[in-house]
């Protein structure tokens, strides 16, 4: 299921001050503020592997329950829900 993304290509990393950067000049993503503010920005960061992940499983799902989630998943991801 490869279709073209629409956000800027990962990898992202963790910058410093809570910036999450991404892109070939690491542009920044997302600036991330709050007492969670590092747990967060390691969940944002892995999204773009995150969502790969989910494409390549629902590939190789044969599990009609799993691939409705995926599904879902990736819709939410791609902003298509």
């Amino acid at each position: 299921m490869k279709t073209e993304s629409k956000h800027t290509p990962g990898p992202w990393k963790i910058g410093d001050f809570g910036l999450i950067l991404g892109g070939k000049n690491d542009s920044i993503i997302a600036t991330l503020e709050g007492i969670n503010r590092d747990d967060n920005a390691k969940l944002i960061a892995s999204a773009p592997e995150l969502l790969e992940a989910c494409k390549e499983a629902l590939e190789k799902s044969h599990d009609p329950a799993v691939e409705i989630i995926l599904i879902e998943a990736i819709a939410k991801a791609e902003g298509n829900q």
